[in-house]
């Protein structure tokens, strides 16, 4: 009990680099500080004793990692593009359009809200916001390459998914409530997950 009479609150579960790059298959640590160096994911750090401190991650940043290491899978990009990427279209996007809460909480995902990202010859990202209309997130990319470029937009642009598709030499589609969250699976194991 607290000072106030109520129980201690319980600590989140947190999770060590190890257990966040098997669970998500993002690879290596050098690959996972670079792409903390973009912003996409932000450690907690925890003490230890005798001095110094070590990275542990929370369970939205084990999903976050998963994310970006399947965006990267499906779109053909390394995990730095996909970082610089996701950090364009916003992360509370990303969240909703993998309807990561019903899928943490075992609910079922009778309507998956708008989840499509869009990319137009790899220079072009859209997201889908509302029924047919998509709002341009970055134009001017440069996917390829060790030091991938995801331009912002300087002001918002909405077109149809028609005329998306129309200005499209290759376009690809990802659906992000049809990811795999590879990581849910190391958080069922834990049983910090309902079943």
């Amino acid at each position: 009990m607290n000072g106030n009479g109520e129980p201690p609150a319980s600590r989140p579960q947190l999770w060590t680099d190890d257990e966040l790059l098997s669970a998500s298959l993002l690879g290596s640590v050098p690959l996972l500080k670079k792409v903390i160096a973009t912003g996409w994911l932000r450690p907690s750090y925890e003490s230890l004793g005798g001095g110094g401190r070590r990275r542990m991650w929370t369970t939205p940043e084990l999903i976050r990692a998963s994310v970006v290491a399947e965006a990267s899978d499906f779109l053909a990009i390394n995990a730095i593009a996909a970082a610089r990427l996701l950090n364009r279209v916003g992360v509370s996007w990303v969240h909703a359009a993998a309807c990561v809460e019903a899928r943490i909480a075992g609910a079922p995902m009778d309507t998956p809200p708008p989840c499509r990202l869009c990319l137009i010859d790899r220079r072009e990202a859209w997201i889908e916001d509302n029924g047919d209309a998509y709002l341009q997130v970055s134009h001017g990319m440069n996917l390829i390459g060790p030091d991938p470029e995801v331009p912002p937009m300087t002001r918002s642009i909405m077109r149809s998914l028609e005329h998306v598709q129309q200005h499209a030499t290759v376009l690809t589609v990802l659906r992000f409530d049809l990811l795999p969250l590879r990581a849910l699976r190391l958080l069922k194991e834990s049983k910090t997950m309902p079943q």
